[in-house]
């Protein structure tokens, strides 16, 4: 029994093996993600094929004994009820195969017709980049007018905090940052927090604990704080693992680039005011915040250069007196403490203050500001965002009660109506951006897999054919996949994407198992049509056996409501819709091919 099955097993092992491969070393997000999984995966199929070469028929050596199905109880009389269950199951698929196999045109453009039904349901499968999990966290984030004191700033967290713990009891935690500013005057911040912006940190108990998702407490909230007067709020409930790595608060940004920083608010505006409208939109933001009063110090270049002086040792000499250097460190009892020079509060209040500042020069003197610079009052950008060296304004926003694909696709559209100013461009960013770099590179590391599984496959078949054949059927795996997530409404991400790559390795495995053993019968002098129905009959208990096991381990995922379930949900439910597909449509249309392939008339099949 090992030696008959052994090389297939072998393959089918190597099979889900290399289609999983790619996955560790193709890069980007995805082997952050998914290589440690697919490394697993991987190893976990190498000990399985040890075991079930090696141990397993010496198990069956010691303790499987002829008697046992002779018993007229306990385990032998449900094994004799369970044989004669399966033997009838066997009889009606000899049926069944013996038809099709009569009525291959029929059967064909019955296969040809569900596959384009599934592919016809894609329209309905929305898409993301990744579950969102509940974290039992949630986050709002409040700004207020530029400029505004930290005590105002603190005073409206403190009232949003209270507010929040009065209309939240799922709350455990409630927590309110903002910015804020040490003893010595010196600005701090907290991330990108400023004097005036802030954030309510909520820790919610358990989601077993709990009726409401963090989704559904926000929209409960939402109304209590929104006429909060003054203040612009954002609601976030992601993880900040998925911020880490959009590099955004929002699920969809989108990225102007241009150089006029004016021009580029006003067509950040027109985008915000556009997208606002769009289904699924929420908490639209732009990064650039409102202008700050600044005062310019204009440098008449000829003049310090006479001096000895140039732009960057007059701007440090600025920034010495207004915000301060460190210009040594006190120690005391083990601990360091920066010990800053700067003017006195009362000495840098006014426009004057600055011009009276004096600058050393080379030959050691000293000259006032005002002999070589003239002051601007006027107003300034908070901060100036660059990428690639090019000035951008980032659009975020939050996408709610619509999957993420469907919004950008809109997006895309209100954005292509938006005429943009010369000189400026758009891209899409956020998660929308990974999702689109993760399913390419999923897709590269399928294709990748899908080759080294046909150089398995037909270095052990001989044979450019049979391998051929076995991959006709993985088309639809992927349908069944689609098919179950368009009647669930489960969008497609990166996890059930996953799902498609794993279905590829057990449909080929099905395939290897039942086209090996239809050419072993061949080689014994079977002909092709009994080789057919033989092979199919032997090779049907370990088809479904293998299945039903594989659906039965991940079953228990699709009813789970610990954590991590909303990953692995979809994951298993995609999983069980396209091997469920895969293998009913493999044991009728595998063998069916496989005859047209022999050159099988009709006229041998009566």
């Amino acid at each position: 029994g090992t030696n008959e099955v052994g090389v297939a097993v072998v393959a089918s092992t190597l099979t889900t093996m290399a289609i999983f491969v790619p996955v560790m070393f193709v890069g980007g997000i995805t082997e952050i993600i998914f290589g440690q999984f697919a490394m697993i995966v991987t190893m976990s199929l190498v000990a399985s094929l040890l075991t079930s070469l090696m141990l397993v028929p010496m198990l069956c050596s010691k303790f499987l004994k002829d008697e046992e199905a002779g018993r007229t109880t306990g385990l032998g009389l449900f094994s004799r009820w369970g044989e004669r269950v399966l033997t009838g199951f066997e009889d009606g698929y000899c049926r069944l195969l013996a038809w099709s196999l009569r009525n291959r045109k029929t059967v064909l453009a019955s296969c040809v017709l569900i596959f384009l039904w599934c592919l016809g349901l894609t329209m309905f499968v929305g898409r993301e980049f990744f579950p969102q999990e509940d974290q039992s966290q949630l986050e709002v984030e409040f700004e207020l007018p530029v400029g505004t004191r930290y005590e105002r700033t603190g005073r409206v967290g403190q009232q949003i905090g209270k507010i929040v713990a009065a209309h939240v009891p799922e709350s455990q935690d409630v927590y309110v940052r903002w910015g804020v500013v040490d003893e010595a005057g010196a600005q701090e911040f907290i991330g990108d927090m400023e004097t005036y912006m802030g954030m309510v940190f909520v820790k919610l108990v358990d989601k077993e604990k709990r009726n409401a998702s963090p989704k559904e407490i926000i929209e409960r909230v939402r109304p209590v704080i929104d006429g909060m007067p003054g203040a612009v709020v954002r609601y976030n409930a992601r993880d900040p693992f998925e911020e880490m790595i959009f590099g955004t608060a929002g699920a969809l940004s989108i990225e102007l680039y241009g150089h006029d920083m004016v021009k580029a608010m006003e067509y950040a505006e027109q985008v915000q005011r556009a997208i606002t409208r769009i289904a699924g939109i929420e908490d639209v933001s732009i990064s650039r915040t409102e202008e700050k009063p600044e005062i310019k110090v204009i440098v008449d270049r000829e003049k310090a250069a006479r001096l000895g002086l140039d732009v960057r040792t007059i701007g440090k000499a600025v920034e010495t007196m207004f915000a301060g250097t460190t210009a040594t460190r006190y120690r005391e009892g083990g601990d360091e403490y920066d010990v800053r020079i700067r003017l006195r509060p009362e000495d840098r209040q006014r426009i004057q203050d600055l011009r009276d500042v004096y600058v050393n020069t080379p030959l050691g003197g000293q000259v006032c500001l005002a002999n070589f610079a003239e002051m601007e009052q006027g107003f300034g950008p908070s901060r100036i965002e660059r990428k690639d060296q090019a000035r951008y304004i980032t659009v975020s926003s939050q996408v709610r009660g619509r999957d993420l694909g469907s919004v950008a696709t809109d997006v895309r559209a209100a954005l292509g109506k938006i005429p943009a100013p010369p000189g400026f461009g758009y891209k899409i960013a956020g998660a929308e951006e990974q999702r689109e770099e993760a399913f390419r590179l999923l897709i590269l590391a399928m294709a990748l897999g899908m080759v080294l599984v046909y150089m398995v496959m037909a270095s052990q078949f001989e044979s450019y054919r049979d391998p051929f054949i076995i991959f006709l059927s993985v088309p639809f795996g992927i349908v069944g996949v689609t098919m179950v997530l368009a009647l669930t409404g489960i969008p497609m991400s990166i996890v059930t994407f996953i799902s498609l790559i794993l279905l590829i390795g057990l449909v080929v495995n099905n395939g290897i198992v039942l086209i090996s053993y239809i050419g072993i019968l061949r080689h014994r002098g079977y002909d092709a049509v009994a080789a057919i129905i033989e092979g199919g009959r032997s090779r049907l208990r370990p088809i479904v056996s293998t299945t039903l096991t594989t659906l039965l381990g991940v079953a228990p995922l699709t009813i789970s409501h610990g954590a991590g379930s909303e990953i692995w949900g979809p994951f298993a439910v995609a999983s069980i819709g396209g091997m469920t597909l895969s293998t009913l449509i493999t044991l009728v249309l595998m063998p069916t091919l496989y005859s047209l392939f022999e050159g099988v008339k009709v006229s041998d099949l009566k």
